[in-house]
């Protein structure tokens, strides 16, 4: 059985050294009757993928060359079809967006923003703080395991990641803090430049009357919800913000390797 596959993978190799370019060609005219543009798939990619099917079971062919031309015919056969099925799905949902609503991309955007601001958050921090959170949070190392990786005594390490992660969640607060400030101030000065008619904006002062406050009261009570928001965020949320962040950005470290003695981690 075997020597039937060696010889069988023996006979597509010598095939295909002396075909490629014949077959290369057919590839490309089988193509271009179908249809099928070059920013889809290449003739030398259709060829390849014919050649790699046959070297699944070697010892199976009979005539070789055939055999690559039929899986050619077939391979350009399924992409004419999956474009086909693509084309009618599209025109679906032209026709009806409710029927076929497209499909679903994830954002990483907010993932992206609360890496950078935790990034920024662990570089104030020592580099013993760092080392501490980093194996116990994102690494997933215990308070002990951190403690005989570093060298130091268990008490400390849990000093360190208590301190640290209490200054950490700080940052965050403070970062999701500033961008609240600056999404009010917007707002204010957006509403302040659409003054009552009759009356024109103070330039003397960065508050508005106090005509304007009865007139626009949705600006306060939103100043109070969001002030109350930001507690419960400096509460609750950075801590989940900051312990999930630093979890998947150890993710790409995590599997578990010695952790550096000394230095930063980041």
């Amino acid at each position: 059985m075997a020597e039937h596959v060696e010889e069988g993978a023996e006979v597509l190799g010598k095939v295909f050294e002396q075909y490629r370019a014949e077959m290369t060609g057919k590839a490309r005219q089988l193509l271009l009757e179908a249809d099928v543009p070059a920013s889809v798939v290449d003739a030398d990619d259709i060829v390849s993928s014919a050649f790699a099917t046959a070297l699944r079971n070697p010892g199976a062919v009979r005539q070789p060359r055939a055999y690559v031309y039929k899986l050619m015919r077939t391979e350009i056969l399924h992409l004419v079809t999956r474009r086909a099925e693509h084309r009618l799905l599209d025109a679906k949902r032209r026709a009806d967006p409710l029927c076929c609503p497209p499909p679903y991309v994830a954002d990483f955007s907010a993932l992206v923003g609360n890496r950078q601001t935790v990034v920024r958050a662990m570089s104030e921090l020592s580099a013993p703080q760092r080392t501490a959170v980093w194996a116990t949070q994102a690494l997933g190392y215990t308070r002990e395991e951190t403690a005989v990786l570093t060298g130091r005594h268990p008490g400390t390490v849990a000093r360190h990641t208590t301190r640290a992660m209490a200054l950490l969640r700080v940052g965050v607060a403070a970062a999701l803090a500033g961008a609240l400030v600056a999404f009010g101030a917007a707002v204010g000065v957006r509403l302040q430049q659409k003054a009552p008619a009759g009356r024109s904006p103070r330039t003397d002062s960065l508050l508005p009357p106090v005509q304007w406050w009865p007139e626009n009261w949705f600006v306060l009570v939103t100043l109070v919800l969001g002030a109350y928001a930001l507690w419960l965020v400096r509460r609750h949320f950075s801590l989940w913000i900051l312990s999930g962040v630093l979890r998947l950005m150890g993710l790409g470290e995590g599997l578990r390797s010695p952790l550096p003695i000394t230095g930063c981690l980041l």
